[in-house]
């Protein structure tokens, strides 16, 4: 599971608001300083807003301004990026093999057809996947409230 910090905006009943800002890399690499990447993500950072489904078994009680983990699977984070990034570029790719067949101004507008078409496929991917709920974020459980048990027994 992927985790990411978010902030609480909002608490209802069954639900919670939450905030997370996109956050850059950069704050491990050393050439921060020299580097206008770095400079572009303090600026240019961006927040996105989620409404969790809160678990009826979850006794936590939420305010706003706490800071919650969010967890969303692996493999469906693959599974998006596939669609979202791959196809597109494959069908790119496919598209400028054939436009090449005929001549290299057609390559370049079958290229930009396939890169088109593609998007589209993916944008049709994410409207059916949106409501999956393998792809929507989940609370993590606080690890303080998880107790393990050991065995009387060991083997």
């Amino acid at each position: 599971m992927i985790v990411e910090q978010a902030t609480v905006v909002e608490v209802d009943q069954e639900t919670l608001l939450v905030e997370t800002i996109q956050q850059s890399s950069c704050g491990s690499c050393a050439a921060q300083k020299g580097c206008g990447q770095g400079v572009l993500a303090k600026y240019l950072s961006s927040s996105s807003y989620f409404r969790i489904r809160r678990d009826s078994e979850d006794r936590r009680s939420f305010n706003p301004g706490d800071v919650v983990e969010l967890g969303i699977d692996e493999l469906a984070l693959v599974r998006a990026s596939i669609w979202l990034y791959l196809v597109p570029l494959g069908a790119m790719l496919i598209g400028a093999y054939l436009g090449n067949l005929l001549s290299e101004l057609a390559s370049v507008f079958c290229a930009f057809a396939g890169l088109m078409i593609g998007g589209y496929l993916s944008s049709g991917y994410a409207k059916r996947v949106r409501h999956q709920p393998e792809y929507a974020p989940v609370l993590v459980p606080d690890m303080q409230d998880i107790r393990i048990i050991q065995p009387e027994n060991p083997i």
